[in-house]
């Protein structure tokens, strides 16, 4: 290929690279965070840790959660696994959700942390952009585009990338520092980014673009593409009787007896639909159970009617819309319940990030170094990059020690992190590396948070709770050294920007 083909493919990467590239480190950082989601319980609530206990019938619990809330039409049950040791309890009234968290030795139970105080949660909201109108919607573009950097960068830096394959050949030297980070970091994450960006994108906008022909196919008839789509949810059950009846322990019993023995529940759902003009009252009983293993499609769906007769059966593989919907999500999210899969997909998210994060300090050092681009936009795109590099990092480092001790108030301190950073990146002329300095220090300090907050050590060994404890201390301490090795390498950016002066 020329020099002017190739430079096209530059000025298209660096295009997208300027425009994307702090919305693309926000939905890795976040996203990276996202992956410990399901198993956050351990490291926030670690007395949650006696799963080997005699399991007990949820019936008793449930009815007792029901005389506090006689109201409740709807209850979903998440049940205790090795991975995350406590039953979650979802009791909804009115469409209002009240969550419980049942201990798994005691079967008390007790108000869980809401969503909105969640920082995991929260994390999760922040990787989809949820607190913007059509926020998923937007990180499904960003992904797209993404794709579209990842290429064309490839196709720019194919020879110097095979070059850097060998780390004897990666120069740290100030003057290509960050490019060369930018190339071997690129280079051996170049797999998982090609995941992430199209299960990203697929996700996020899938369904959206191939509307138009679904519609088409099922000549707009909305019931036959929710059938064919999400066919465990759109069964009507037999009509019952006019009182909620919600039979947690006999369901199960019947799921056993229906799935091979190596299915697992994971989660039910009861749905009380009260007696109206157009149908009687009716229940519906739908479970979910995944096959134990390593596995790409894994999940069991059975629907049940208020007799606990069988209205349907669905495998993994038995319909066509929710295995492609689960396999999008499950190699999004490393979801193979295989531990080591996802620690290798969490430690290459993180090192997607600082790929991102070089690459923006590039783009970023060209227009410093740049007299025409010295402009009012630039000074813009510094103090975001300082905001985002610098601030989003630290806040997310205090508010998970927030979340230690005052488990409501995570996300007031995130918030507060984030406007002083903002305000100071504005203010003081190179923050950064400042930021830098005091988000390796938090983070290193979070397994001693932990060890405080909880009497326990952070590194626990024996189960695969404690395995998820250590896991959490771990990644943070290594965070902390790419986060302190960013700072360290910060000397080119202020020689930039001293330059620009």
């Amino acid at each position: 290929m020329n020099s002017k083909k190739r430079n096209r493919f530059w000025q298209l990467h660096s295009l997208l690279g300027i425009t994307l590239g702090l919305p693309l480190f926000v939905i890795f950082v976040a996203g990276t965070l996202a992956f410990f989601e399901p198993h956050a319980l351990n490291w926030l609530q670690p007395q949650f840790d006696r799963l080997s206990a005699e399991k007990k019938a949820l019936n008793p619990a449930i009815d007792q959660l029901l005389q506090q809330h006689p109201e409740t039409d709807e209850i979903s049950v998440v049940f205790a696994s090795e991975a995350r040791p406590v039953t979650d309890i979802y009791l909804e009234a009115n469409h209002e959700a009240t969550h419980y968290w049942l201990d798994p030795v005691t079967h008390e139970a007790t108000r869980a942390t809401e969503h909105e105080a969640d920082i995991f949660h929260f994390f999760v909201n922040l990787h989809y952009f949820e607190f913007i109108p059509y926020g998923r919607e937007a990180t499904g573009v960003i992904a797209a585009l993404f794709f579209t950097i990842i290429l064309t960068g490839v196709v720019y830096q194919w020879r110097r990338m095979k070059q850097d394959a060998h780390p004897k050949n990666l120069s740290l030297q100030n003057k290509n520092r960050w490019k060369n980070i930018h190339r071997f970091t690129s280079l051996f994450t170049l797999p998982f980014q090609i995941v992430y960006s199209a299960t990203g994108a697929a996700l996020a906008l899938g369904l959206l673009l191939a509307a138009p022909a679904i519609y088409l196919y099922f000549d707009g008839k909305s019931e036959a593409l929710n059938e064919a789509l999400f066919p465990g949810q759109v069964i009507t059950a037999a009509p019952v009787s006019e009182t909620p009846q919600f039979p947690i322990d006999e369901a199960i019993s019947v799921a056993r007896s229906e799935w091979p023995a190596e299915v697992t529940p994971l989660l039910m759902q009861i749905h009380y639909h009260e007696k109206s003009e157009a149908a009687p009252a009716s229940n519906t009983i739908i479970l979910h159970g995944k096959e134990n293993g390593t596995h790409f499609v894994g999940t069991h769906l059975l629907t049940l009617d208020g007799d606990l007769n069988v209205i349907h059966d669905q495998t993994p593989t038995s319909h066509l819309g929710p295995m492609m919907i689960e396999g999008l999500v499950n190699l999004h999210f490393a979801s193979f319940n295989n531990l080591v899969i996802k620690i290798v997909f969490i430690f290459a998210g993180l090192i997607v990030s600082l790929s991102i994060a070089a690459g923006v300090f590039i783009f970023l050092q060209r227009r410093l170094q740049n007299v025409s681009q010295k402009t009012r936009s630039t000074k813009i795109l510094t103090i975001l990059t300082h905001w985002c590099l610098g601030g989003l990092p630290l806040a997310i480092a205090l508010s998970l020690h927030t979340a230690q001790f005052a488990p409501d108030f995570p996300l007031h301190v995130f918030s507060a992190v984030m406007a002083v950073t903002f305000i100071t990146s504005i203010i003081v002329k190179k923050p950064l590396a400042c930021y830098s300095l005091l988000s390796a220090a938090a983070y290193i300090a979070l397994p001693i948070t932990f060890a405080l907050a909880h009497k326990q050590s952070p590194l626990q060994f024996g189960s695969e709770h404690a395995t998820m404890v250590t896991l959490f201390n771990l990644f943070f301490v290594f965070t902390a050294a790419g986060i302190y090795g960013l700072k360290v390498s910060l000397k080119t950016l202020g020689t930039a920007e001293e330059s620009s002066a």
